[in-house]
């Protein structure tokens, strides 16, 4: 996902045998957010709760920066 990032962001996944921490794919630049499996367990922690996907995003952006 390239950064500042925001729920706008493109994103890029890469197999996690990738020890890379910035990616560069056609001359963009995409740096590590978050493993698949974290994002997981947000979304389903955010299950219980009426969240919009938009609410969901903000808040994995906001662990990714602030709690990662």
């Amino acid at each position: 996902m390239e950064e500042p990032w925001a729920i706008e962001a493109n994103i890029q996944i890469i197999p996690d045998d990738q020890s890379q921490t910035v990616l560069d794919i056609n001359g963009k630049k995409y740096t590590y957010f978050l493993e698949i499996f974290i994002i997981n367990e947000l979304l389903e922690e955010f299950s219980e709760k009426n969240m919009t996907l938009e609410e969901k995003c903000q808040r994995i952006i906001e662990y990714a920066i602030n709690d990662a």
